[in-house]
């Protein structure tokens, strides 16, 4: 039962559209193309292999631990140990640290008031210096 026909023509019967990885499409030849898919199928089983590695690792532990656990079944050598500690306040090294409290202000130590800058006409009209000459004096009086 076919549901459509169309006429058309092959012109490269020997091209081949592949698939790089991430949506990335190249067209080449088909030997090309079954070179690449050779190369896929060779990491594939590499990963497999690994794979089934990992999970004979892991069955390898089960199997460990299902055996102790049966000897120490068998001869009743299960022994829970316990260390009951009467001091309840934890030893630790150096300072406790504490968290900030919400909406503190952190300390100042070393503090700074700036002088309003004044424009240099009024500053000067009533006898007041100017914010850059108070700063000049400011560094010339700390580095004395």
């Amino acid at each position: 039962d076919l549901l459509a026909f169309m006429p058309g023509r092959i012109v490269h019967t020997n091209e081949v559209t592949v698939l790089l990885g991430d949506n990335w499409f190249a067209k080449c030849s088909a030997k090309q193309a079954v070179s690449l898919v050779d190369h896929r199928k060779k990491h594939v089983k590499k990963a497999l292999d690994d794979l089934q590695d990992v999970v004979k690792n892991f069955e390898s532990r089960v199997e460990f631990t299902d055996e102790l656990q049966k000897m120490s079944n068998e001869a009743n050598d299960y022994v829970d140990i316990r260390e009951l500690s009467e001091v309840e306040s934890i030893e630790t090294k150096g300072k406790q640290r504490t968290a900030h409290k919400p909406h503190s202000k952190p300390k100042v130590v070393d503090t700074f008031e700036a002088v309003p800058e004044l424009h240099e006409h009024s500053a000067k009209a009533k006898g007041q210096i100017s914010p850059d000459e108070y700063y000049w004096a400011e560094i010339g009086r700390v580095d004395a």
